[in-house]
This record gives C-alpha cells, structure tokens and sequence, in this order.
C-alpha cells in the first residue's frame, strides 16, 4: 500500500500530465479525477490533505457545479490551481485565505502546517443528513428500530431511546439508502441518553470494514446533487 501524504485534485484528463510533470520527485500521493461525482465518491473513501481544483477544468464543468466544494468547511482545504508557462503552478484557497506555489503550499499541508487550516473548520469526513430506517442490535439480542439522522463514510447517528453503552460492538442493517439491506459492523463511541441532556438520544458509531461498508459508500456518493451534506 502506498504512503505518504494524499492529495486528490479535480483535472481534465488532457491537463494530469502536466501536473504530474510539476509534482515529478514529490513524496505525495496524487490521485486525479475529471469529475465532481468521483472526487466526492473519492473523499468518501479516503479524505485527502487537501483538494486541488484546476482553474480550466472548473470553467470546462461549470462554475455553478464545482462551487459548493469551496463551502464544504472541511479540515482539509480547497484550492484553485492554475498553471503558468514555465511549468509552474500556484494556488489560491478562501478558506483559509492563503495563496502559494503548488509546491510551497503542499509542502506545508503535509507538515500539518496550522496555518492551512481554517478556523472552525474540524472535520475529516463528509458527513450527510440522511434520515433512514435502520434495525441494531448487540450480540445475538433482539433487534431495536432505529433512525440515522446523520451518516459519514466513518459512522453515524443513530436516534434511539434504548440503553447501549459506549464500547459496545454493534450490528446495522440499514432499510432505505440502497434498494436492498445492508448490513455493517460498528462500534459504540458515544451515547445521549433522554435523562442527561435537552438533546436528542442516541449513540454515535463508528463503522468497520467488512459486511457492505463498500456498498454504503457507493450509496452516499450516489446522493446527487449533493443537497444533503452535512456542515
């Protein structure tokens, strides 16, 4: 498996060789994508350091469908590229408002670089607003209905009024994002119960590989046009 650090940039397939000639002798990862559907389907599976968004390949897609990725509020930030004659390029990002050479501002994404991340912005994983029907259940127990009210490619919400306890491995059979079931493993990482807080109840998990994990991926990238993620 390769390491170091993953940058996924959004390219018209006749402008990645360019690019790649720029990052020739870089330690980074860079996968490329020539659409908004895959770089998100993309993120889902593997969020990136940041996301690099080549300036005529946006104008080629449209503005109006590759605007919404600049307000996603990702840790990660979200960078319009273009590249110059000499080879080189550089970047402009909004948030944080920072502008460099491609190298320069890559280099210090990948040292963890605090300056690159702006404020507020904490989260890693694309998370949805996905109200579905869903059955738990711990062990060879009864199943308990439940609803997510949220889902990322790492977890989920989960609305309940049942007792479970934080650590608990947990079975999901998830009713309305596909046709058919799917089926997942997860672990309890948090519980709201009704006696503690104003909040609604439920538990946090978060999923493990395996069972249909691959399929729910899939699923959610499939939520076009995107309405319901989640900042």
């Amino acid at each position: 498996m390769e390491t170091g650090p993953y940058f996924l940039f959004l390219c018209k397939q006749d402008r990645q060789g360019l690019y790649e000639a720029a990052l020739e002798g870089t330690p980074y990862r860079c996968s490329f994508t020539c659409g908004v559907d895959h770089l998100l389907y993309e993120c889902l599976k593997q969020p990136p350091m940041a996301i690099v968004v080549d300036v005529p390949t946006q104008i080629a897609i449209g503005p109006n469908t590759v605007a919404f990725i600049y307000d996603l509020k990702m840790k990660w930030p979200v960078m319009r590229a273009k590249l110059h004659d000499d080879g080189k390029a550089t970047v402009m990002c909004l948030a944080p408002a920072r502008s460099d050479g491609l190298l320069e501002a890559l280099g210090a994404i990948a040292s963890e670089d605090p300056g690159w991340v702006a404020e507020g912005h904490y989260r890693e994983h694309l998370r949805f607003e996905y109200c579905c029907r869903a059955r738990v259940r711990v062990g060879e127990r009864d199943w308990v209905r439940v609803h997510t009210l949220n889902v990322s490619a790492s977890g989920a919400f989960l609305l309940t009024y049942d007792d479970f306890e934080v650590d608990q491995p947990l079975q999901i059979e998830l009713h309305d994002l596909a046709d058919d079931l799917l089926m997942l493993n997860s672990t309890i990482r948090w519980a709201k119960r009704w006696e503690e807080s104003q909040e609604l109840s439920g538990v946090g998990v978060a999923f493990e590989p395996g069972g249909d994990y691959e399929r729910v991926l899939e699923e959610l990238a499939q939520q076009r046009p995107f309405t319901k993620l989640k900042q």
